[in-house]
């Protein structure tokens, strides 16, 4: 036996599992159980409710652990003959089953299992309950008791698999797990797949499985798959330890150990590396892989000589050595390595210039990695050398730390491994290492990160290790504002390759890297965007607009402040940044976050809508940024309005203002009439931007009409709600235009998008011809239009505040008009002109009920018309809303801010 002290707290488990029989009756196996005690100690669980104890096999050792967590265990078992028969099985193995229960003494198993409860010193924190699961629920609820890890063990009839589920799944915590076992039993089977839909699954094999109890958010669901992926790893592990230990090799098999060196002009140095490899004492097997980059200097040379003249001394060692042709560079040269030591037990690297200073360093790693099997790497103490002084010194990473485990989370704040002589690898991690990691600059922080995921880190706070720094090194050669730019660069490449899981942590060590020195930027930009709901697709036209910028002009960034998508859509923005950066994984460090203006050197900065200029109006005063902005109506723009007035003057008087985009003539008129700027600076674009619709599949749109292929009429109205009555919207308007119809017509249908339900206007004389969809975004638009006649836009301007008003048309209405839906719209400002045919493309109506509803049943008794109208309209929109009539003007507008030289005021 291992002293209690000396234990790991694998061989520790093990030993309190050992002392627990098992037989045809029950009794999970090892690499289950460990897998569940891991999960109580690393996330501090305090709760666990096993449903089936038997001999408690799996209970005591796992009270055992969370004893540690100073929690409890809770094991329901009824111990009795009749609740232990099972049905629900084919008939042999039924009689089989019964025929074993028969000769059990259950009363007897019940004292023996509370007798190596006392034996284990468990007494304190587990309790077993000699109930029924029904019974034992009441007692439990009446407690009040919240699960964090709940088991149904065992294989019992459904009805009672279900049963369990039913009632104890909602008393497992948020985050807690649930763990079914036999899922190949069909009896539970079934009840676990409905639980799989329902919770997140992060691990499943033949015999059982464990579901995270938590919100199928993006985030959790991308939780657990770093999760499952750890869990796989380690059930892999535990498969082959457990059979080791069967038959009885663990302590003597003899591994076999890769250990690779990579060089490049280290003539000074790699002597002194071999020495530190060709040391190393202990009982494996010794393959040293040494690759030369095609130096410059010497370095082959000393290696052959050095291998050579020491002939007799590495008799021990399996060495290859090779030297490229031609210089393929670090990360190509690394590959080579690293395909060279895969198929082994345990792998370790050393660069040329560093060098191992203890003899026993790669048996240390070896044992204890073999002691921590949640761990796929370990790493040791290191100090670093600086060559040009001669001076040792304790690296500063490896200093600080406290703990014997670590994990990604830790990595992905800081490199603690450091350099690679000082890690070393279970060789199973180095198997699953895929040639597409090496198309990113795989440098130690970004190795150790990406192995990091299979499992936990161990640290060895022994120095072992001496990093080497002198001017001849590829890192140190360069400047401090450089590695900042090449950090901030690999950052992009890691995050984008690492599937923007672990976005959030990225982008903190990104910013961390943005600096200014003597007007010296470590990022560069031509364009900086401010925005508070962007990339939530809600909004389609920044949606399309800001994605055409990223597209178009190279080195643009997104900044984005998240309010409105938190305040008003309630969505995570992180998720919504991290679910575009996978629609568009390009723009890995383009798109980010916005908590504060940090030193980027800007060419030149956009917004939609005054207030986010405004509010980022001191940041390119103080930093002499020029800026445009566009000037859609709302989003703090109104007419006559003297909060909107005082804003607008200061942004247009600030020496950094350029350019103002405005999509109506209203707004073109009240700038000029009220003198805010010159003419030159003012660029008017009809309408606004849309998200762009590919003019054939467009003109393909299979529309389904009133009076051809449907006998009902649909008639919609889609806006967002800001007002209980929506009367700025005209929603108002639109149920009385619904009453008034349905009066008359039995056959027509009103559909409503939009935060509107009916408990906001009395409905219940139409409810039966009325629906309410909520909200919608982009992709639901192609379906929701499908069968829609018309859509109906009765807004008014000044009745949401003193001079708002809307484009013209509204955003909803250019979605529903692409989609060959006849727009029926108000407008009270004449912003439209002759642009789009009233009559012909569009259907202008008065703001009164009585008045449109008589314009509507006109069109009702025509449904020609409204299918011409309908057809009319989209082909004018395709021009109006499309790439040459919106997007590109506006680049170009930005463009030429851009290549302007600017001096500072």
């Amino acid at each position: 036996m291992i002293p209690k002290e000396d234990k790991e707290f694998f061989w520790d488990y093990y030993d309190i599992y050992s002392q627990i029989d098992s037989d045809f009756g029950g009794g999970s196996p090892f690499y289950k159980t460990f897998l569940m005690a891991y999960l109580i100690k690393y996330q501090d669980m305090k709760t666990f409710v096993e449903i089936g104890v038997y001999k408690g096999k799996c209970l005591l050792p796992l009270a055992y652990i969370i004893k540690q967590n100073k929690g409890v265990a809770i094991g329901i078992d009824p111990y009795n003959n009749m609740c232990a028969r099972e049905y629900d099985v084919e008939e042999e193995k039924r009689i089989a089953i019964n025929e074993f229960i028969d000769k059990l003494d259950f009363n007897m198993i019940y004292k023996e299992v509370l007798a190596k409860k006392e034996a284990m010193g468990l007494s304190s924190n587990c309790e077993i309950i000699n109930k029924t699961s029904e019974s034992a629920w009441e007692d439990l609820m009446s407690k009040r008791t919240v699960i964090n890890m709940l088991h149904i063990d065992g294989n019992h009839d459904t009805k009672y698999v279900v049963m369990d589920a039913e009632k104890y799944v909602p008393m497992v915590s948020d985050f807690g797990v649930v763990v079914f076992d036999v899922i190949n039993w069909d009896s539970v089977n079934v009840v676990y797949q409905k639980y799989k839909a329902e919770l997140i699954p992060i691990f499943e094999c033949d015999s059982f499985a464990i579901l995270l109890k938590a919100e199928r958010t993006q985030t959790n669901l991308d939780k657990a798959r770093v999760m499952e992926k750890k869990f796989s790893y380690l059930y892999k592990k535990l498969l082959y330890m457990n059979k080791e230990i069967d038959e009885g090799i663990i302590d003597t098999k003899i591994p076999n150990v890769a250990i690779g060196v990579l060089t490049y002009n280290h003539e000074k140095y790699i002597e002194k590396c071999l020495d530190g490899i060709f040391f190393q004492k202990g009982k494996f097997n010794k393959n040293v892989f040494i690759v030369d980059d095609c130096s410059t200097d010497s370095t082959y040379d000393k290696i052959c000589n050095y291998l050579k003249r020491n002939g007799n001394k590495l008799k021990d060692f399996n060495i290859r050595s090779v030297r490229n042709d031609l210089n393929k560079g670090v990360v190509k040269t690394f590959h080579s390595l690293v395909n060279m030591t895969k198929g082994f037990d345990y792998v370790s690297f050393c660069e040329g210039d560093d060098y191992w200073i203890n003899p026993s360093r790669v048996k240390n790693h070896i044992d204890f990695l073999k002691n921590n099997p949640e761990c796929c790497m370990s790493f040791n103490q290191a100090y670093v050398f600086w060559q040009n002084t001669g001076f040792f010194e304790e690296s500063v990473i490896h200093c600080n730390l406290n703990r014997r485990v670590y994990n990604i989370e830790d990595v992905l704040k800081v490199n603690i491994i450091g350099n690679q002589g000082c890690a070393f690898f279970d060789g199973r991690i180095i198997d699953l290492l895929p040639d597409s990691l090496f198309e990113v600059f795989i440098g130690d922080w970004m190795l150790n990160m990406f192995c990091a995921t299979f499992g936990d880190i161990g640290y060895i706070p022994d120095v072992m290790t001496i990093c080497r720094k002198h001017s001849g090194g590829i890192w140190t050669s360069l400047s401090g504002m450089q590695q900042l730019k090449d950090i901030i660069k690999n950052i992009d490449e890691y995050n984008r390759y690492m599937e923007f899981i672990y976005d959030k942590e990225y982008t903190k060590q990104r910013n961390n890297c943005i600096v200014e020195n003597n007007g010296d930027f470590s990022e560069n930009l031509d364009l900086v965007i401010i925005d508070d709901i962007f990339p939530c697709d809600m909004s389609g036209f920044r949606y399309q607009e800001f994605t055409s910028y990223l597209e178009e002009i190279e080195n643009t960034k997104i900044m984005i402040t998240g309010q409105t998508i938190e305040q008003f859509l309630h969505l995570n923005v992180d998720e919504v940044i991290i679910q575009y950066k996978r629609s568009y994984p390009g723009f890995s460090g383009k798109v980010c976050r916005y908590d504060y203006w940090r030193p980027i050197g800007c060419k030149l900065m956009y917004f939609v809508f005054p207030t986010n200029a405004y509010n980022a109006l001191p940041i390119m005063e103080h930093y002499y940024i020029p800026f445009v902005f566009t000037l859609y109506p709302g989003g703090g723009f109104a007419l006559n309005n003297s909060e909107s007035d005082i804003r607008l003057k200061r942004l247009m008087e600030s020496p950094y203002f350029k350019k103002v985009i405005v999509t109506q003539q209203v707004t073109y008129d009240y700038l000029i009439n009220n003198k805010f700027c010159s003419l030159e600076k003012i660029e008017f674009i009809f309408g606004g931007v849309m998200p762009l619709m590919e003019y054939n599949k467009a003109k393909s749109y299979n529309k389904i009409r009133y009076g051809f292929e449907k006998e009902n009429f649909d008639i919609c109205f889609v806006a967002q709600k800001y007002r209980k009555k929506g009367e700025h919207k005209g929603y108002d308007v639109f149920i009385d235009i619904a009453k008034v119809l349905c009066g008359m017509y039995v056959n027509i249908h009103f559909h409503v998008v939009g935060g509107f339900d009916e408990n906001d206007i009395d409905i219940s004389n139409i409810k039966n011809h009325i629906t309410f969809y909520g909200k919608l975004n982009i992709d639901n638009f192609d379906s929701f239009f499908k069968d829609k006649d018309i859509i109906l836009s009765p807004n008014m301007h000044g009745k949401l505040s003193y001079g708002n008003f809307d484009g013209f048309p509204t955003g909803s209405c250019v979605e529903a008009g692409l989609r060959k839906t006849a727009i029926f719209c108000t407008d009270s400002l004449n912003l439209n002109g002759d642009r789009i045919v009233n009559g012909k493309e569009i259907v202008i109506i008065p703001y009164d009920a009585k008045k449109a509803s008589e314009i509507i049943e006109y069109y009702y008794k025509n449904p020609k018309l409204i299918k011409d109208i309908g057809d009319n309209c989209q082909e004018k929109l395709l021009y109006l809303f499309g790439y040459e009539y919106q997007i590109a003007p506006r680049i170009k507008i930005l463009k030429d801010e851009i290549e302007k030289s600017f001096l500072h005021f």
